[in-house]
């Protein structure tokens, strides 16, 4: 025992070292959080970022099955036979090696960048636990050998090129991330039959077009135009069902990687609507920040954390698009447009939520365009 307490005594100073390297955040989803821990002992590749991974989460999650039980796409559907409830539980580790630095300290002279790394390679171990909790006669009756639920194992690899700044206390930031990346859950390492392999390609660009009053603490009136585009390709024997339903890459959703496709990404449409092994998306958002304001006092004295930046109201336009293949042998190849507008409230540096209204302009046929006009939701779209 007295060998043991002077092994813990010599391994304290080594362990508060350790622990001074590390980062820890924290990302709020819809129904669930995450906690993420960055580490940085040591610099693998000179005057460039070296970081380990390690993170998990936990939420409640729902989602729809739009298939019949030979698995074929439902052109017309009732929502309740199509809604899957579950719980997900998810765990990765990993590395991410920056290969070329930002080629500035700072962009536009006062902005920082999102990150220091301009060109960065990244490689994860991911584990999913998904159990089902309940689900209509779409999924329960089918043969889907995932629709109990299952333990997932994947792989992930991908590179980004980062342009991107922080956002300022206006609620814009300006430049662009570019990311690839391959996902592969191979036969062997799952708990149920099932395999895929997926090949993602995304891009986010944004770029502020207006700022009444750049000089000003609070924003007045400002303006920022941002793009997001994403392609997504699937492969595999037994691909499983909520599979086809996400995107790849962790640009958009992180590590955890719980994307919705067509169905949400393309705002309008129901969730999940169209699954498939291919999918498209790309989105337009001009969003419109309205004048800030400051916390006010009795919020700043019952929160438990520092409240940083303000708070800033907004109205975001919008124009999506989604195309798929894949969905079965009797369906063709299809696309959607979808519009509206919305109004978003940004709180500082710690995210938005944002409630919108949307139309189903062209493509879809010959699916049923009943989706709900209006939709609330925690974070910008992208």
């Amino acid at each position: 025992m007295k060998r043991f307490l002077a092994f813990l005594i010599l391994l304290c100073p080594a362990l508060t070292a350790w622990a001074d390297d590390l980062e820890p955040s924290v990302q709020l989803h819809a129904w669930g959080a995450e906690l993420d821990l960055a580490w940085r002992p040591v610099v693998l590749v000179p005057h460039a970022q070296t970081t380990f991974w390690l993170g998990g989460g936990a939420l409640y999650k729902s989602w729809n099955y739009f298939r019949d039980v030979s698995g074929n796409a439902l052109t017309s559907a009732d929502v309740n036979q199509a809604a899957v409830n579950e719980l997900a539980g998810s765990w990765f580790l990993g590395a991410a090696q920056s290969m070329v630095g930002q080629m500035t300290p700072f962009a536009n002279g006062h902005k920082p960048w999102q990150t220091p790394n301009l060109v960065e390679v990244y490689s994860y171990y991911r584990g999913t636990v998904l159990h089902t909790l309940s689900s209509g006669s779409y999924f329960s009756n089918s043969n889907q050998s995932d629709r109990e639920g299952y333990v997932q194992t994947a792989f992930l690899a991908g590179i980004d090129l980062n342009t991107l700044t922080k956002t300022d206390e206006h609620n814009l930031l300006t430049g662009f991330v570019l990311e690839g990346a391959a996902e592969t859950a191979p036969a062997g390492f799952q708990s149920v039959p099932v395999d895929y392999n997926r090949l993602t390609a995304t891009l986010t660009l944004f770029l502020p077009v207006y700022d009444a009053n750049p000089d000003s603490r609070l924003n007045t009136v400002s303006v920022l135009f941002g793009i997001n585009v994403v392609l997504d390709h699937l492969s595999g024997f037994h691909i499983p069902s909520e599979a086809q339903t996400l995107v790849g890459g962790r640009a958009w959703a992180g590590v955890l990687g719980f994307a919705d496709a067509l169905g949400s990404a393309v705002r309008g449409v129901e969730a999940d609507r169209f699954d498939g092994n291919d999918k498209t998306i790309g989105n337009l958002d001009l969003r419109i920040n309205l004048p800030g304001l400051d916390y006010p006092e009795f919020v700043r004295s019952l929160s438990p954390f520092p409240l940083e930046g303000s708070i800033i109201p907004g109205i975001v336009l919008f124009y999506d698009y989604g195309a798929w293949s894949g969905l079965s042998d009797n369906v063709p190849p299809n696309w959607v447009t979808t519009a509206g507008a919305g109004l978003f409230l940004s709180v500082g540096h710690y995210g938005s939520v944002q409630i919108f209204a949307s139309k189903w302009l062209t493509g879809g046929t010959p699916y049923d365009t009943g989706a709900l006009p209006i939709t609330a939701s925690l974070g910008m779209q992208f």
